[in-house]
This record gives structure tokens, C-alpha cells and sequence, in this order.
């Protein structure tokens, strides 16, 4: 494989940890040649198709009124992606990386939970004013819960997402994302 399909499968894979993401940011992002243009839309789909083929990703799609084709396409990192993402970055921790599959219910809300988690994973590497700990869901919360007391506690609140991070003056500080567009789809 050359050099550039193997920078792009990292690139996408790392991009997947942060939770489902649709298939045209996938394509805009990581499918344009060097002189910028965009590759071609078979070519994307191929690649796509390689990569749940092989169990690295899986690919959903769900109507949706207000696209214009009708329906949303989305990919979600599976567990041999985010073994193969851990390996090549170990700065990705594998009890870091988002890999629910969304229900149609579910779907707008994780990828905007996906967005924001790139855009702090972002701003800690560009800045360079913070270092981020971790970063967990809902999902992780609960799973740590349960193992520490067994079924769960009930009646508890789980924020969508809780990230440490450690600015470079200062100590720690865990801070809880509730994301909440109510009955919003769009």
C-alpha cells in the first residue's frame, strides 16, 4: 500500500475514535489529491468498503427528510479499527475511543458528541496549553460504574461526556459536556 493510504486509513480511523461521524466529512476531509481537488466518489467508496470489509469500521445509513438524497451515511469504529488506531498512536488509549453504534433516534446527537470531541482533541494539539487525561462517554461511565458496583447505581446522572484535562500552570480539572438539542433533529 503507498505511504498516503496508509497516512489516510490512520487519519480516519483516528478521526472514528471520536464517536460516529458521516461519510461526506469523511470524504471532504481525507479524499482530495494534492493539487486539492477531490478524488472521485467511487474511489472513496471503495476505500470505505475496504475498511468494513475488513472489520475495521461499520457503515449505517438512515432516512432523513431533510437531506437531500434522503438519507444520512455514517461510519463507527469497530474493535479490530480502534486495536489498529491504539498500535500506530499510543496516545489513543483504547478505553478512550467512542465506538457505539447510534440509533436513528441517537444519530444527530453522537455526531455532534463526535465533533466536539475533535474539537478538543484539536485545540490541546494546536494550542498546546492543556493536556487531555481522558475523555469519556456516557456508555464508559456506566461500564466503570458497574464494575465498581456491580449492577449500577440507579437514579444517577451521567453526563454525555466528562474530560480531564491537565492545563501546563494549574492542577486538573474534570469537566462534564451535556449536549441537549431537545426533540431537534437538525
Amino acid at each position: 500500500m503507498p505511504r498516503h493510504h496508509t497516512d489516510r486509513l490512520e487519519e480516519i480511523l483516528d478521526t472514528l475514535s471520536a464517536g460516529a461521524t458521516t461519510l461526506p466529512y469523511l470524504y471532504r476531509e481525507y479524499f482530495r489529491k494534492e493539487d486539492g481537488k477531490m478524488v472521485s466518489k467511487r474511489t472513496f467508496n471503495d476505500f470505505m468498503k475496504r475498511l468494513e470489509k475488513g472489520e475495521y469500521i461499520r457503515i449505517g445509513t438512515y432516512d432523513d427528510r431533510y437531506r437531500r438524497n434522503g438519507n444520512i451515511r455514517f461510519a463507527v469504529l469497530l474493535g479490530r479499527g480502534a486495536d489498529m488506531l491504539c498500535r500506530k498512536r499510543p496516545n489513543r488509549e483504547r478505553e478512550h475511543v467512542r465506538m457505539a453504534f447510534p440509533t436513528r433516534r441517537t444519530l444527530t446527537h453522537e455526531i455532534v458528541l463526535a465533533h466536539i470531541v475533535r474539537l478538543i482533541r484539536k485545540e490541546s494539539k494546536t494550542r498546546g496549553t492543556f493536556q487531555i487525561e481522558y475523555i469519556f462517554d456516557e456508555h464508559h461511565m456506566k461500564r466503570i460504574v458497574r464494575y465498581k458496583h456491580g449492577k449500577g447505581v440507579k437514579q444517577m446522572y451521567y453526563p454525555d461526556l466528562r474530560v480531564r484535562i491537565h492545563p501546563l500552570m494549574g492542577s486538573a480539572m474534570d469537566i462534564n459536556i451535556e449536549l441537549d438539542a431537545g426533540q431537534k433533529t437538525q
